[in-house]
């Protein structure tokens, strides 16, 4: 397997693109590539995967529970966003999506909805994590005592 970690638009959310047959073997570099990625200026950073180069034998809903399941969760990974599909391109920073849809603009529609429902998925995880932090400091003198 194959994977490359791009920035997308802000410094806080990663692309994640991985090519190839995907082996439980294989999510201990994997995870250990991904951290790389975290810098302590951010306090958490979040990752979309695209697995529309993925084995095709492997749904989407198999991929999802399979990183959830074998990939260990950082602390400052906020959230894992799994987009995309067999047909899909694949996706990296917006002015290269742009380049790739000159080729293939039956795709358009696909691949920006399916990017907006990933960074929408993100900023609203993003706040209700805010919310739950502030939620929880709130509580945590009560439930010192």
């Amino acid at each position: 397997m194959q994977v490359t970690f791009e920035w997308l638009e802000t410094p806080w959310l990663l692309l994640a693109s991985m090519e190839g047959e995907v082996t439980l073997s294989d999510y201990a570099a994997f995870n250990a590539e991904r951290l790389r990625y975290l810098n302590a200026a951010y306090q958490r950073v979040y990752c979309i995967y695209d697995w529309s180069n993925v084995d095709p034998a492997l749904s989407p809903e198999a991929f999802t529970v399979m990183l959830k399941t074998t990939v260990p969760t950082h602390p400052r990974v906020g959230v894992t966003a799994v987009v995309g599909n067999q047909t899909m391109l694949r996706m990296v920073t917006t002015s290269i999506v742009q380049q790739e849809l000159k080729k293939y603009t039956q795709s358009a529609t696909q691949v920006f909805s399916a990017l907006e429902q990933a960074l929408h998925f993100c900023r609203t995880k993003a706040a209700l994590d805010r919310e739950a932090e502030a939620s929880y400091a709130h509580q945590l003198p009560m439930g010192s005592r």
